[in-house]
């Protein structure tokens, strides 16, 4: 009876995150909603937007520049070599735990001040095929345990289990390209609504700065 019902629970558990998950996606993609909050210097725009039945914001930055959507992708992928050029992010250990033709699968973990760290390990993969775009969709804790992989990693604090992305590319006009990312993640654990918001809107600016500087980078050592 024991086994039927945690059993049970895994199934439930599994369930409500699909749900979650299936929301996040039909809605962070529909325009109406975003309300822009801050522009910087650099041209990069940031806007939040509220998702159905979903209790933290949905966080997007983005930022036109002349670059080649391919070379934005390839930084995005490159899994392995975050701890070279996510400069903002030096208390992140960032791991690929396994590859083939139609995903990647990379585990992240963390170290914070004040609260217990943070892990988490995540499916990124191109949707149908989409050469503009790269999302990445959290997986479930039991999953991830079932991994080889998961053995070498660190897997020390709070997993995180509820959390997606996408990074997306759009060809302008006037030759720039429109780069932007979009996040809902929550960090598992006792957090305020305002701070996971605040922290959310904070982090993802100063990662997409990183990973366009590093896009940069690579598209001048092309030319």
């Amino acid at each position: 009876m024991k086994k039927i019902l945690i059993v049970m629970m895994f199934v439930s558990t599994i369930f409500a995150s699909d749900v979650l998950l299936k929301t996040i996606k039909d809605n962070i993609y529909i325009e109406n909603g975003w309300e822009k909050v801050e522009r910087y210097e650099n041209g990069v725009i940031v806007m939040t937007k509220d998702i159905p039945n979903i209790p933290i914001k949905a966080v997007m930055v983005k930022q036109n520049i002349s670059i080649h959507s391919d070379i934005v992708a390839e930084v995005v992928e490159d899994i392995s070599n975050y701890k070279d050029f996510l400069k903002s992010a030096k208390a992140m250990d960032a791991n690929l735990l396994y590859s083939d033709d139609l995903k990647l699968v990379g585990h992240q973990h963390l170290k914070l001040k004040y609260v217990s760290d943070r892990h988490y390990a995540f499916n990124m993969f191109r949707p149908n095929g989409n050469s503009e775009r790269v999302d990445w969709e959290l997986i479930p804790e039991a999953y991830f345990n079932s991994l080889d992989e998961s053995e070498s990693v660190n897997k020390d604090g709070v997993y995180v289990d509820i959390g997606f992305g996408s990074w997306s590319t759009r060809k302008l006009d006037n030759g720039e390209t429109e780069i932007s990312y979009r996040l809902v993640m929550h960090p598992g654990g006792k957090v305020p609504k305002f701070a996971i918001d605040y922290i959310n809107k904070v982090a993802i600016v100063d990662l997409f700065n990183d990973a366009i500087i590093e896009a940069l980078k690579r598209a001048k050592e092309l030319s």
